[in-house]
């Protein structure tokens, strides 16, 4: 069960929407920085 009885699938669908732009983003933001040549392999 949930803790949060009154939210819709679609919210659902449309949180993990935004979590895909967010990754996104912070992808993009740490090669501008130079953060991924030093990721661990």
């Amino acid at each position: 069960m949930s803790k949060f009885p009154e939210i819709t699938l679609r919210e659902v669908g449309n949180f993990y929407g935004l979590r895909t732009w967010v990754e996104y983003g912070l992808k993009q933001s740490k090669n501008e920085l130079g953060w991924a040549d030093f990721r661990k392999p």
